[in-house]
């Protein structure tokens, strides 16, 4: 994954912020609890980044990162921003509409994903698209210089396709090579977003 793939980091803040109030504020509340008012978005945001830089929270993240996540990562990367349409085309016959949509929501809880409203100059209608978070480029990219010595490239590729079983989970000689940033073995249970972020 190229940073190509990532916006910039104030793109990011500027999507996030201009969420509803209460969706942004129960985000939010995942990860610090309960917000002291006056809120202040901007500074929610901000104090967002220095959690989310922290290297116990991006280990914490990449840990949790399952087959099916790594599937979706990777089909955002490779088709760069995609509408909903284009993942629920790819991924037909492997997930149902209802999965994906679990899936997806779950990585934006996660901080994994965001959205932001695109306006197609020619027809101007405004979509949703689908953006890997900028703040954990380091976590979601995985070491080409590693995929290159281990001469795995062509499994990298097949990875981005979505069709290995898990981005980043390369394997050497039929074992994971555990190198990558991603390792789905003994994967925590994220369904509870309180112990995701909130007991790391």
């Amino acid at each position: 994954m190229k940073s190509n793939n990532f916006r910039s980091v104030e793109f990011w803040k500027s999507a996030v912020t201009t969420m509803p109030d209460n969706s942004f504020y129960e985000l939010l509340r995942s990860v610090f609890g309960k917000i002291k008012t006056p809120f202040n978005k901007q500074q929610l945001i901000n104090d967002l980044e220095v959690f989310l830089l922290r290297d116990d929270i991006q280990k914490t993240i990449a840990a949790y990162i399952d087959q099916n996540d790594a599937k979706i990562i990777a089909a955002a990367a490779l088709f760069g921003e995609p509408v909903p349409g284009e993942l629920e085309s790819f991924f037909a016959g492997e997930f149902s509409f209802a999965q994906l949509q679990d899936i997806v929501v779950n990585l934006e809880e996660r901080f994994i994903l965001y959205r932001f409203n695109d306006e197609n100059i020619l027809s101007r209608k405004v979509v949703s698209r689908l953006a890997l978070n900028p703040v954990l480029e380091q976590t979601l990219r995985p070491n080409d210089k590693h995929y290159q010595e281990d001469n795995i490239s062509e499994q990298l590729l097949e990875c981005r396709a979505g069709e290995m079983a898990a981005y980043g989970q390369c394997k050497a000689k039929d074992k994971p090579c555990g190198k990558c940033p991603v390792n789905t073995a003994n994967t925590p249970d994220y369904n509870n977003r309180k112990s995701y972020y909130q007991e790391v």
